[in-house]
């Protein structure tokens, strides 16, 4: 198809779909101010009827009654009334004929009288003479759309003749370009757009011309780039091997961590006096799974640039920018891997840090601020899944002496028990740890401000096998473990504090031994 012909069409089905979209808005809106206008009416009428017909009818005074219905009725717009008691009876009728097609509106009044109601006008309107003006309008824009599609393309195409019949010989000497003669015959130059045209045409050959010679010198110095870049894949074909090596190494080491986890699991699950251990392995392991997969992901990413640098080298298509470009994306992969290997082994040694010490039962030295930290990293994928907050206040991270995994038993046991019965139907709860030096004592202040402990209850919570959620998943062992992990392990003493009619919450103070080579 020419130009010409797309211009013709493309212009007149513009200006046809620009005056049909502003035709048929202006269509609409006067439909819906036609549509409003009889809304008002309606209203209108409805008002004043209630207004001025409640005496009257009351009163059964029919000649004023039909003196305003007549004068109602010469509305054009209202093909009947019906005035009836409040009993039915029939008053007053009034009826025109109107078409059946044409959209019928029935309004009903309720008329009262001191509150009570006396009867009801039934007034039934026609959108008839709506409708005729609507009709009478699409006529007038359907004719303007016929007159743009009859006499507007002849106009445009009698006005393009003129200028299409240049831009022709231009064209033609287009194609005498493209199949290599540059010097291709072209319109007289004119004083007109034509003739600048013309101009930037010249201009337009002379510089292809420039072009082509410095694309000859470019196309020799990318010969020699492309002999260097040969060197250089070879280079990275050999780091990516060095680097698919370490990225598998890693990978191997992550799964062994992750067989010793699982078999860790395993072990404390049997054992009771460890149970809590079970409650954070799943956890564990999904805070580890997420920097895995992103390692992964990342290493499959790495892995599919590379061969798409390689395909480029060995096709010599690659360029010094899409070379940079892969490199700075190596760098930047290999460091999300890195970062999120490193990420779960400090997740991994976290937790096989206290999943020894509550399996050993072993005295060590640790750091109690630390290993605090190190038991709420285990318990993330519990907390992380609520709005409820932790917050420790420790000034010093003092160095203790003791069984550090009855320490995270007894911790752990207190913290899932806050957000299991603590915070029931409480959506932001927060729990304080207050970690204080008492001589040679370490004193404990934990609390949480949830639903707190009955009075009745608070002497039973450290029995065994008492529980609150009986036949809901709770054994009654978890705070009976606290008590005996803090008297025979810890060497100290827990008392618990709860007021729940003064909304306090709940408040355990533990004892213990910073050393316990200092006890007897």
């Amino acid at each position: 198809m020419k130009l010409q012909s797309k211009i013709i069409i493309t212009t007149v089905l513009t200006t046809l779909i620009l005056n049909f979209s502003v035709q048929l808005l202006s269509y609409l809106q006067q439909k819906d101010v036609a549509n409003q206008i009889l809304n008002n009416k309606i209203k209108r009428y409805s008002r004043d009827i209630q207004n001025t017909y409640s005496l009257p009818l009351y009163l059964l005074d029919e000649n004023i009654l039909d003196k305003n219905l007549e004068n109602l009725f010469n509305d054009p717009d209202i093909v009947s009334i019906t005035l009836e008691e409040i009993n039915g009876t029939i008053k007053i009728i009034y009826s025109k004929p109107h078409k059946d097609s044409s959209l019928k509106i029935q309004d009903n009044i309720d008329i009262y009288y001191d509150s009570d109601l006396i009867g009801r006008v039934r007034i039934t309107y026609t959108t008839m003479n709506i409708e005729s003006e609507l009709n009478l309008l699409l006529q007038k824009y359907l004719f303007n759309l016929l007159l743009i599609i009859t006499v507007f393309p002849v106009v445009l195409y009698f006005i393009l003749k003129i200028i299409i019949s240049p831009i022709s010989k231009l064209a033609d000497a287009t194609i005498q370009i493209a199949k290599g003669n540059l010097e291709p015959e072209v319109p007289e130059n004119k004083d007109d757009e034509i003739g600048i045209l013309t101009t930037n045409f010249l201009l337009m050959r002379d510089s292809i011309k420039y072009q082509i010679k410095k694309l000859e010198e470019e196309n020799n110095e990318r010969l020699n780039t492309e002999k260097k870049l040969a060197k250089v894949n070879v280079e990275l074909v050999r780091q990516k091997q060095n680097l698919e090596y370490m990225v598998n190494k890693r990978t191997s080491e992550l799964q062994e961590s992750l067989e010793v986890l699982k078999s860790t699991q395993e072990m404390l699950i049997e054992s009771e006096k460890i149970a809590s251990l079970g409650t954070i392995v799943a956890g564990v392991a999904h805070e580890i799974n997420t920097p895995i997969g992103i390692g992964v992901t990342a290493s499959s990413h790495l892995e599919e640039e590379t061969k798409k640098i390689t395909e480029l080298c060995i096709s010599n298509k690659i360029t010094k920018t899409r070379f940079l470009e892969y490199t700075q994306q190596a760098t930047l992969t290999s460091q999300i891997i890195l970062s999120n290997l490193k990420k779960a082994a400090n997740i991994i040694n976290s937790f096989k840090q206290i999943a020894v010490d509550q399996s050993s039962e072993a005295v060590r030295e640790f750091k109690i601020r630390e290993y605090i930290d190190e038991i709420l990293l285990s318990l993330h994928s519990k907390i992380k899944t609520t709005k409820h907050k932790i917050q420790v206040e420790c000034t010093e991270n003092y160095t203790l002496y003791n069984y550090p995994g009855a320490f995270s038993q007894i911790l752990t046991n207190l913290i899932i028990n806050s957000l299991i019965h603590g915070f029931e139907n409480i959506d932001n709860g927060l729990i304080k740890i207050v970690v204080n030096k008492i001589g040679d004592d370490i004193n404990i202040h934990y609390e949480d401000n949830g639903v707190g402990i009955s009075k009745e209850n608070l002497k039973k919570i450290f029995n065994p096998f008492f529980t609150t959620k009986l036949g809901s998943g709770g054994s009654g062992l978890g705070l009976s473990i606290v008590y005996n992990l803090v008297h025979k392990n810890l060497k100290g003493s827990i008392r618990c504090l709860s007021n729940p009619e003064a909304e306090e919450g709940t408040t355990f103070e533990l004892l213990f031994p910073c050393d316990l080579r200092n006890t007897d």
